[in-house]
């Protein structure tokens, strides 16, 4: 993969969304491949700015489907390159090139732009009924709205 630098990220989902992801293998997939995407795309905008064009950025993740405790809690660990490769000169090997270091504005950016498409994303396959549109929700919200699963969890009344 050669001199590549990586980045770690631990992506956890909702108390609503765990039961119903946890059992669809297929639909946890598409879930984390809009959270990569929703990455590796920052990064190739920030570099495109710079002037490197057609960059492909790559990661590797881990799916758990419980914590520690073996409680359902299925989850990701991902390695994302902090960067793009892009070809070389005159169409050579490509070459790695660094996006800058990610600010806690950027990351916030891209915590809120993958919220907002998966949401989207699982309201069109009618996994969830939005309560309320993302940012509109109450104040213990923090801005990406509440969502209410439609399967249920084995233990009622909790969520």
């Amino acid at each position: 993969m050669g001199q590549g630098q990586g980045g770690q990220a631990l992506v956890t989902l909702p108390f609503s969304l765990r039961f119903p992801l946890a059992f669809d293998g297929k639909l946890l997939g598409q879930v984390l491949r809009i959270f990569i995407d929703t990455v590796a795309s920052n990064y190739r905008r920030r570099l495109a700015d710079r002037g490197i064009a057609d960059g492909e950025s790559g990661a590797v993740t881990v799916i758990q489907r419980a914590n520690s405790d073996l409680r359902l809690s299925p989850h990701f660990h991902v390695l994302q390159l902090d960067g793009v490769y892009a070809p070389g000169r005159d169409g050579g090997s490509p070459i790695f090139h660094p996006a800058p270091g990610l600010t806690q504005e950027d990351i916030l950016a891209i915590v809120a732009r993958a919220s907002k498409r998966i949401l989207r994303f699982l309201k069109r396959r009618g996994v969830i009924t939005l309560v309320t549109a993302p940012g509109e929700g109450t104040r213990g919200a923090r801005g990406v709205g509440r969502w209410r699963g439609r399967s249920r969890s084995p233990r009622r009344g909790r969520r």
